[in-house]
């Protein structure tokens, strides 16, 4: 006959009991954690306390496997795993060890050579023997399809892709059925010690501004014919536009909402006459003059402005003290483009570093008759360090003293024009001053505002008020291209909406990205494909 489980246990059968359960947990411990003293396979201090424990605290013996975790039970308590089982338990673990490697080596810019040595040691020891040998098959290192790289002189291109970019990077959440980039074009110098520099064509997605390379040119000098340059991204985006994108088996609409560049890159693009010719504005026939070997442009008031250009105009070359090259830009053959309107007036380049490190700078060491003692530039910075405590996290930087004014980044010229700036110079301008530089400010904050178009007239009349004033306070000779420049802009408001939709600020961010993927300067536009591809496989 069979034992009857329902006899209570004697105090001793339960202690006893106990003391097999802790001796078979002992064991396990001293097999699969070495740490742990073997001198003994009992735990008289264990099995001693336990004789304290009141009968009620008495676990039945049957309940204690169930409790243990499973790598404490005995090898003829653990339930039984099939070799194919462990052998699935033991790749996905590796697999993701090697993952999260290949993430630390990113995040950290950890070089081929030190993760190399990494893999050595780490080999040495029983756990990681199965770990690869070498850095290029931890990271996944591919080979660059050389049928995507060509010569464009006096350098190479690699191109990327537009389709490549928006599969990656088109938002989750993203409605309707029309996608729209902009495209940004702009030199990166990589060192100060040499010429070379990588000439990316980068976009993103509106209203998104998630940043992806369309294609990238590296030389010791900036590519020698924009055509050539502009080809490979011209032919994919013409095919584009014509028949359309699909995606997830829907089929979207594609067109280059904008194209936006500082006035040297814009001419580099367009072969037109840069911002120091007499003929350089691109939206209007101005002619511009030589004052005080300075090239300006002289105020005109909205009701007696120059002709507008046209793209006509452009393309039939139609005036060609405006052009530099016997052809015309191939942008202007994609179809919707614009190449008056479609090139945006990027306020970055244009206001930020432009007219208001321009008017900072002339109040520092400007002119006698604007320029300010150093007592009350002194009281300036003072008042900017006072305000660092003051500024809310969700400002990039905190405002810095006029003392590192030539340190000054776009987006804190950006701050001094919007917030801080009206504010701390109210107690140090001049009256006249104050409110000049009030109305830039005032007109800035509408066109950078989402709803402010009902106020669009006023944001213009205050420009030109800004322009007139100008003039007459600082002089005709420093009404520079970027100054003329505030009679069109208001302009972008009515095509794209708040001018942050249409700005630099993501490509010079992503600009700064692409120079921390150099690891070496040997094949350093190798260097940045192979890593943003990896990059891009993980978004």
């Amino acid at each position: 006959m069979g034992k009857n489980k329902n006899i209570p246990l004697s105090r001793r059968t339960k202690k006893r009991r106990i003391a097999d359960q802790i001796s078979i947990m002992t064991r396990s411990l001293q097999a699969n954690h070495p740490i742990i003293s073997s001198t003994s396979h009992e735990s008289p201090e264990l099995i001693h306390h336990s004789s304290d424990i009141s009968e009620n605290e008495f676990i039945q013996c049957n309940e204690l496997p169930n409790i243990l975790p499973v790598d404490l039970i005995s090898d003829n308590q653990r339930p039984a795993l099939s070799s194919e089982d462990e052998l699935v338990k033991t790749s996905n673990s590796l697999e993701q060890f090697i993952e999260n490697v290949r993430i630390w080596a990113s995040n950290f810019k950890i070089s081929n050579n030190s993760l190399d040595a990494l893999l050595i040691i780490l080999k040495e020891h029983k756990c990681f023997q199965q770990l690869p040998r070498t850095a290029r098959t931890v990271m996944q290192t591919k080979s660059i399809d050389i049928n995507n790289m060509h010569i464009v002189e006096p350098g190479h291109y690699y191109h990327v892709g537009i389709k490549k970019g928006i599969k990656r990077y088109l938002p989750n959440e993203f409605e309707g059925f029309d996608i729209k980039i902009v495209i940004g074009v702009d030199g990166l110098p990589i060192s100060k010690s040499n010429s070379n520099q990588f000439w990316p064509i980068l976009a993103y997605i509106r209203p998104s501004s998630a940043v992806f390379p369309i294609g990238i040119y590296f030389g010791k000098l900036k590519p020698k014919d924009s055509n050539q340059f502009l080809d490979e991204m011209c032919k994919e985006a013409s095919e584009l536009i014509t028949n359309g994108l699909e995606i997830n088996n829907i089929v979207f609409n594609f067109s280059i909402d904008a194209l936006c560049c500082d006035a040297p890159a814009k001419s580099f693009l367009l072969k037109t006459k840069g911002h120091s010719g007499f003929y350089s504005c691109t939206r209007c026939q101005i002619e511009g003059e030589y004052l005080q070997n300075r090239m300006c442009f002289p105020y005109e008031s909205l009701s007696n402005a120059s002709p507008k250009r046209t793209h006509n105009d452009y393309i039939e070359k139609n005036k060609e003290e405006f052009h530099i090259s016997n052809d015309v830009s191939i942008i202007a053959s994609l179809p919707g483009i614009n190449v008056v309107t479609s090139f945006s007036l990027d306020y970055m380049h244009l206001i930020c570093l432009g007219v208001v490190r321009k008017l900072i700078m002339m109040w520092i060491k400007g002119p006698v008759s604007v320029r300010y003692p150093s007592w009350k530039i002194k009281e300036v910075s003072s008042a900017m360090e006072k305000l660092k405590a003051q500024i809310p996290c969700e400002f990039a930087r905190k405002p810095r003293s006029f003392d590192e004014i030539s340190r000054w980044k776009a987006t804190e010229y950006r701050t001094f024009l919007l917030y801080t700036g009206p504010i701390v110079m109210k107690s140090i301008l001049k009256k006249d001053h104050w409110k000049h530089f009030l109305a830039l400010s005032i007109s800035m904050t509408i066109l950078l505002s989402p709803d402010h178009s009902k106020f669009l007239f006023i944001a213009r009349n205050l420009l030109d008020y800004f322009l007139k004033r100008y003039e007459q306070i600082y002089g005709s000779y420093l009404m520079s291209h970027n100054f003329h420049g505030l009679n069109h802009i208001s302009d972008d408001y009515d095509m794209y909406g708040p001018l942050d939709n249409v700005s630099a600020f993501p490509f010079e961010n992503y600009m700064g990205q692409l120079k921390k993927m150099l690891r070496k300067p040997h094949k350093p536009l190798e260097q940045i494909v192979k890593r943003y591809r990896w990059r891009s496989a993980q978004v």
